[in-house]
């Protein structure tokens, strides 16, 4: 016994064996849950276009930013320049970029005590969390953007410019990967503003923000340049909808109802950080505790999702880091804190730790609400094709010689990607497509809003003309079809950019709505 406490406490033991013990069980339960989800593909779609010479675009004949993720895209799209193969490189690619997340908690953020197995448990016990170190998401990048900030954030002793250029970097390449993890970043990055002003003079502060802000600055340069617009299709699609903001928030809370029921660990983790932020030593954490909560109401403003945990999982690794440098634990409390965690893992219904691999045991599906992996790992599950089982599951490429050439579906993840670039999908949900984006919803369920097809519309894209039939919206679609397949240097082009963006062509889209109402 004195033997196994001097191992313990030997300060080689806790810097380097324990931090590696988490990172292997961490990278054991990665591979096991590993897997791909539908709507990754829509991201997967422009990659191939990309790699193949068809731009970053969705359908080819469109300038159309589909995506959500651009950086994320941009990563996929180097590696699988080389591979061509998109499963197993998109989930090999995820799983390293999570265990490299992982690595910098470990090993820079973590207390070099037992206290890292506990975090190493926290973690690997949510269900949301782990579901999105693969699935093709952007989440693992993410996760990655997240504990490099932390660790520049925790580590600084005096704020200088330069600390402050890295620290907006990243916050920049997280706005990069998924616009709304801005708000995650923000409140720590102004207190590292607030910080900075007070030893550095305006214009190095200035400077600083600008050198680190400048891939998003240029991101956004281009994507006005190219597509025409600032911000990617799925945010005219998903916020410009017509339902109310009430409704939205009713169905958001229904969502954090069930992931209350089907991963506790999550929530109650999240609640506990930001307890712990107001109440705990080191108040550096308050900044990125209110990143938490603001990035939690703005789920509750656009509804949730129908993924159960995509929008839970990266706010909630920024919670373990935060209850890392509030909760100091010694190894006896290490110790009880582990026996909790098992006790846990034994009464969580979907604990990653007891899944079986083949996960078949997963929830039944909510009325609105996934479970994702549960829906797909079957078809698309890593450990599966370890085993030998051919992965992805085909059936998907079921519209690739469609002699069409033009199909309205619902569903364009894997049908998208599997269809190939010859066709071209009208999107009902509006993801993909920049007309029905900026036409109010139909039916609706959290992350799907339908719209109805304006009269001429399909013609209009089999025959590459404007054939809508009402003609306030055929002056509007006109103007639209010229931002996203006109010339991208042409003077008129860029007058509709300018008016478009500026809701100069909006009158149209009401006179069109207007007319639909009338009996």
């Amino acid at each position: 016994m004195d033997d196994l406490k001097a191992w313990l406490s030997d300060p080689r033991f806790r810097r380097l064996a324990l931090p590696l013990l988490a990172l292997a069980w961490f990278a054991v339960l990665a591979v096991r849950v590993a897997w791909l989800c539908d709507d990754a593909y829509i991201t997967f779609r422009t990659v191939d276009n990309f790699i193949h010479g068809y731009g970053l675009t969705w359908n080819v004949a469109e300038r159309v930013q589909v995506y959500t993720n651009p950086l994320w895209m941009l990563l996929v799209s180097a590696v699988y320049f080389f591979t061509h193969e998109i499963y197993y490189t998109t989930l090999l690619l995820s799983i390293a970029v999570s265990l490299a997340a992982f690595a910098i908690y470990a090993f820079g953020l973590a207390r070099p005590n037992l206290g890292v197995l506990v975090g190493a448990g926290v973690l690997t016990l949510s269900k949301a969390f782990m579901d999105y170190t693969s699935s093709g998401l952007e989440n693992p990048l993410s996760y990655l953007l997240l504990a490099w900030f932390a660790y520049y954030y925790f580590h600084t002793r005096e704020w200088s410019a330069g600390r402050l250029r890295t620290l907006s970097l990243l916050t920049a390449l997280g706005g990069l990967n998924r616009l709304d993890l801005l708000l995650l970043f923000l409140p720590a990055w102004g207190y590292a503003c607030w910080q900075t002003s007070r030893r550095e003079k305006w214009w190095r502060l200035l400077g600083a923000v600008g050198a680190g802000f400048s891939p998003l600055a240029a991101w956004e340069i281009f994507s006005l340049f190219y597509y025409g617009f600032l911000f990617p299709n799925t945010a005219y699609a998903k916020l410009n909808t017509g339902v109310h903001t009430l409704l939205l928030v009713r169905f958001a809370l229904n969502h954090l109802a069930l992931s209350v029921s089907a991963d506790p660990v999550t929530l109650l983790v999240i609640a506990l950080a930001i307890g712990a932020a107001f109440l705990g030593r080191d108040r550096r954490t308050v900044p990125l505790a209110l990143g938490v909560g603001l990035y939690l109401l703005y789920v509750l403003k656009i509804g949730g999702d129908f993924m159960l945990g995509r929008f839970l999982a990266v706010p909630f690794f920024l919670a373990v880091l935060v209850l890392t440098q509030n909760i100091v634990l010694s190894n006896r409390a290490a110790v009880f804190a582990g026996m909790l965690l098992f006790f846990t893992a034994a009464v969580s219904p979907f604990c990653p730790w007891l899944t079986r691999p083949t996960y078949d045991n997963q929830m039944a599906e909510a009325p609105t609400i996934n479970d994702e992996r549960g829906l797909y790992y079957q078809g698309s599950g890593f450990w599966l094709a370890l085993q030998g089982n051919a992965m992805p599951r085909s059936g998907w490429d079921v519209h690739r010689d469609d002699p069409r050439k033009v199909v309205v579906v619902d569903g364009i993840g894997r049908h998208g990607y599997y269809a190939g670039p010859g066709l071209h999908i009208i999107d009902e949900v509006a993801l993909g497509d920049p007309l029905l984006a900026r036409l109010p919803a139909g039916p609706w369920r959290p992350g799907h809003f339908y719209r109805d097809l304006p009269a001429g519309y399909e013609d209009s894209i089999r025959s590459h003309s404007n054939q809508i039939v009402n003609p306030a919206l055929h002056r509007y679609y006109g103007k639209l079809l010229n931002i996203i397949r006109g010339g991208l240097f042409s003077p008129g082009r860029w007058r509709d950019i300018v008016d478009m963006n500026l809701g100069r062509y909006d009158g149209w889209l009401q006179e069109y709505l207007h007319s639909r109402k009338k009996p």
